[in-house]
């Protein structure tokens, strides 16, 4: 090798080098964040605010909650999302400290939650920043009317209700079914109603629904809407006889243009059903220890059915997953972007507007 091929071997060494420990230290500007898709939505209003009060940069992946959990323990994102709550073995395999127990104290700021994670002996953190209400939509067939759909009310967490139907009455057949010869038909949920109710006199209105099967809409296995719906509903398994996507907005979407149609949203979507555009679309009202729940009726007709979006008790958490790093920069960084989005009043207009719950919101001091 002559001594100028030598030279510019060794120059484009040096610019690879260069570029190289650029590029690392250009990585550490900004949080790599991602997971949960429903998530997505509050993440986008929120990371943008978070931003232009030039607070530090952010990047994030909407890829599932599931792959937010690995990516987070592989050092892919610095913060994974999720859209459920932590499965059992993920908190026994990784001791996850709950750090909602950190507001809880008097006087708690943005400092306070950075030490108090620098010094934890649990190396792995959960911080649940939002509560996100499930809600049963569906697209009704001819004939199945107000007399049916008002009468349409699942009780959860009581499996002897004798007042409501249960999961195991409704659920079951309509999102278990292994194929679509067995899913339950409109004309069969209305004689299901009309004989639960038998004082409403629905026997013949029940005979004049049509015999078509109830279209099933559902998430993808890795969705924490999917886990977290399943869950409420008592471990009711997801059947392959339902129609699959990847996202909340895209049953909605698909519901909305498929009349026969059932499927659950977040609320992000759902609440969409007190506009005149999709007041075609209802609700599935929810009922727990005798008091029933739709946020999306109508106030002025909702009765004895409580509408307030804070009582609803079909809900999952939005949670943030991390680890305790060495590197205390990006710790910092990690905790003060999570402080800030759980208790900085900013937020409040954009949780709203995606029909979420804020726990932290009133628990911290000094937000910035």
């Amino acid at each position: 090798m002559t001594k100028k091929i030598r030279l510019i071997f060794l120059a484009v060494v040096a610019i690879m080098l260069g570029l190289w420990v650029w590029t690392f230290s250009i990585q550490r500007d900004y949080l790599s964040i991602g997971g949960s898709a429903s998530v997505d939505l509050i993440l986008q209003r929120s990371t943008g605010i978070y931003q232009n009060q030039k607070h530090g940069s952010l990047i994030f992946s909407s890829t599932g909650s599931q792959a937010g959990m690995n990516n987070m323990l592989q050092d892919v994102y610095d913060i994974g999302f999720l859209s459920r709550d932590l499965k059992t073995t993920e908190i026994k395999d990784y001791k996850f400290k709950d750090d909602e127990d950190y507001f809880k104290a008097g006087n708690f700021d943005q400092e306070t939650y950075f030490q108090n994670v620098e010094n934890e002996a649990s190396k792995y953190h959960k911080l649940t920043f939002a509560k996100d209400a499930l809600v049963l939509i569906y697209n009704p067939v001819e004939g199945f009317d107000e007399r049916f759909q008002e009468k349409l009310i699942i009780e959860i967490k009581n499996a002897k209700s004798s007042q409501y139907f249960t999961p195991e009455e409704i659920i079951r057949p309509i999102f278990s079914a292994k194929d679509t010869s067995h899913r339950l038909k409109w004309n069969e949920l209305a004689q299901l109603i009309a004989d639960k109710y038998p004082e409403a006199n629905l026997q013949d209105a029940a005979k004049k629904v049509k015999s078509l099967p109830i279209e099933s809409y559902t998430l993808d296995p890795g969705s924490g809407t999917r886990s977290s719906f399943e869950k409420s509903m008592g471990n009711i398994p997801i059947g392959i006889a339902n129609n699959t996507y990847s996202n909340n907005g895209s049953i909605f979407y698909q519901i909305a243009q498929s009349k026969g149609s059932i499927g659950y949203v977040s609320q992000s979507y759902a609440q969409n059903l007190k506009a005149n555009d999709y007041a075609y679309l209802k609700s599935i009202t929810i009922a727990l220890r005798n008091r029933k729940y739709n946020p999306n009726v109508n106030p002025t007709r909702a009765g004895d059915i409580d509408v307030d979006l804070k009582d609803y008790p079909l809900k999952r958490p939005f949670n943030a997953v991390f680890k305790n790093q060495d590197d205390k920069e990006k710790l910092r960084k990690i905790t003060d972007f999570l402080y800030w989005l759980g208790t900085n009043p900013d937020l409040d207009e954009a949780f709203i507007k995606e029909g979420l719950d804020r726990p932290l919101e009133k628990k911290g001091v000094n937000n910035v």
